[in-house]
C-alpha cells in the first residue's frame, strides 16, 4: 500500500495519537506529582478524538462531527501550550481555554448559515496559527533559560505546523476544495503528513525539555541551600577558589556573617520562626547586595559568607546598609517583631593572605573579634 494514500495516512495518524497518549499516560501514572505530564496525555486524547469525530461524518450528524472534530484538534495544540507553561512552573492562563470560541462561531456560521467547507478549513488554520505563535513565544522564553535541545525540537514541530497551516490557507484560496479534481484535496494530505510529524516530534521534544529541566533542578539542589536559595558551602567554596585562581582576583573581599543569638530565637519562637528569620535575612542580604557582583552563600546554620570582586570599602557600605535596615524593618512572626542583628568579620586580599584558606581564617578571626566587641558590628582587617 502506498504510504501517501489517504486511508493509510489516517490510520497512521490515529496510531500515532494513541502512542502519544499512551506514553504520557504511563509517565503521568508513575509520576503523579509531575502535573505537566497530564497535559500531553490530554493532547493525545484530544487529537485522537478529533480525528475520530471527523471520520465519523457518515454515522453522526455533520454539525457535531465538524464542531467537535475541529475543536478537539485545536485543543490538542492548546494542551501542548499549557504543558510547556506547567513544565516551567508558570501559572496557567485561564483564557487559553476560551481560544476556540472564535473557531466555534466560524464553524457554526459556515455550516448552518453559509455552508462552505473552504471557510471552515481556513478558520481552523487561522486559529491553529495563533496557537502556534503563542507556543513559539513560550518556547523562546524557555530556550533562553537554557533548555536548548527540547525547545529546538518543539520549535521545529511548531514552526512546521505553522507553515503547513499557512500553506493550507494559500492552497485553498488558490484551489478551492469544491473544485478539486483528485480523490482528495492536497491540503488534506498536507495536514495528515504534518499531523504525523507533529505527533512524533512533540513527545520527543517535550521529554527532552523535561529532562533538561530535571537536570537543571538537580544542579540547583546540589549547589544551593534548600531553605534560603543561596549557594551552599561546597558551591561557595568552589566559586571562591575559581575566583582566586583567575587573573582578575587582585581586589577580593570576604565577609563572614553570623546572626546574633540565633539559638534564642529558635528557643523563644520555635524552629519554624527560626527558618523564617533565615529566609528573611537571606532575601534581604541578596536584595541589598544586588548588582554588586557578590557571591553569597549559607555556610553554616546561621552563618553566611559574601565574596566581593572588588575592594572592601564598597563591601562595608553594603553591609552597613543592611545592618541599619534590620533595625528599622525586623522580621515578623505571627504578628510579633523579632529583634535581629548580625556580627561580621571582613577581610581583603593581601600578599600575606593570597589563598582562600588564609583569607577565610582571617575573616573568621575578625568575626570572633566582632562578637567580642558586643556583637551587632563589623570588624575589618
Amino acid at each position: 500500500m502506498n504510504w501517501l494514500d489517504l486511508p493509510t495516512l489516517i490510520a497512521v495518524n490515529i496510531f500515532a495519537s494513541l502512542v502519544f497518549m499512551g506514553i504520557f499516560f504511563s509517565l503521568w501514572r508513575y509520576h503523579p506529582e509531575e502535573k505537566s505530564f497530564l497535559w500531553p496525555f490530554c493532547s493525545g486524547l484530544s487529537l485522537f478524538f478529533g480525528i475520530t469525530m471527523l471520520l465519523s461524518r457518515s454515522w453522526i450528524p455533520e454539525l457535531i462531527s465538524i464542531l467537535f472534530g475541529n475543536v478537539s484538534l485545536l485543543y490538542g495544540h492548546i494542551f501542548i501550550l499549557t504543558a510547556v507553561r506547567q513544565l516551567h512552573r508558570q501559572n496557567l492562563r485561564s483564557w487559553y481555554w476560551l481560544m476556540p470560541l472564535p473557531l466555534i462561531v466560524a464553524l457554526l456560521f459556515f455550516t448552518l448559515v453559509i455552508p462552505d467547507m473552504d471557510y471552515r478549513v481556513v478558520s481552523f488554520c487561522l486559529s491553529s496559527l495563533v496557537i502556534s505563535l503563542l507556543l513559539l513565544h513560550e518556547l523562546r522564553l524557555a530556550y533562553h533559560q537554557g533548555h536548548r535541545l527540547g525547545c529546538t525540537t518543539l520549535m521545529i514541530a511548531t514552526t512546521a505546523d505553522l507553515l503547513v497551516q499557512a500553506g493550507r490557507v494559500i492552497l485553498i484560496l488558490i484551489y478551492p476544495m469544491e473544485q478539486h479534481l483528485f480523490p482528495f484535496h492536497p491540503s488534506i494530505l498536507l495536514s495528515l503528513i504534518n499531523g504525523l510529524a507533529y505527533m512524533v516530534l512533540c513527545p520527543l521534544g517535550f521529554m527532552m525539555l523535561y529532562n533538561e529541566r530535571l537536570q537543571s533542578q538537580l544542579k540547583q539542589e546540589a549547589t544551593h541551600d534548600h531553605l534560603t536559595g543561596l549557594l551552599n558551602l561546597r558551591a561557595f567554596l568552589t566559586e571562591a577558589e575559581q575566583l582566586l585562581q583567575s587573573p582578575q582576583h587582585q581586589a577580593v573581599t570576604l565577609a563572614l556573617i553570623d546572626l546574633d543569638w540565633f539559638k534564642k530565637i529558635n528557643d523563644s519562637y520555635g524552629h519554624q520562626a527560626g527558618d523564617h528569620v533565615l529566609e528573611y535575612f537571606a532575601q534581604l542580604l541578596s536584595m541589598t547586595l544586588h548588582g554588586s557582583g557578590a557571591s553569597i552563600g549559607r555556610v553554616g546554620g546561621e552563618e553566611f559568607a559574601v565574596l566581593w570582586h572588588d575592594h572592601s570599602a564598597a563591601a562595608r557600605e553594603g553591609l552597613e546598609r543592611l545592618r541599619q535596615h534590620l533595625q528599622h524593618q525586623p522580621p515578623y512572626w505571627e504578628g510579633q517583631a523579632i529583634a535581629l542583628t548580625f556580627s561580621c568579620g571582613m577581610v581583603s586580599l593581601k600578599p600575606e593572605r593570597s589563598t582562600f584558606d588564609s583569607l577565610y581564617r582571617e575573616a573568621d578571626r575578625q568575626l570572633y573579634l566582632a562578637k567580642a566587641k558586643g556583637r551587632n558590628c563589623l570588624s575589618l582587617a
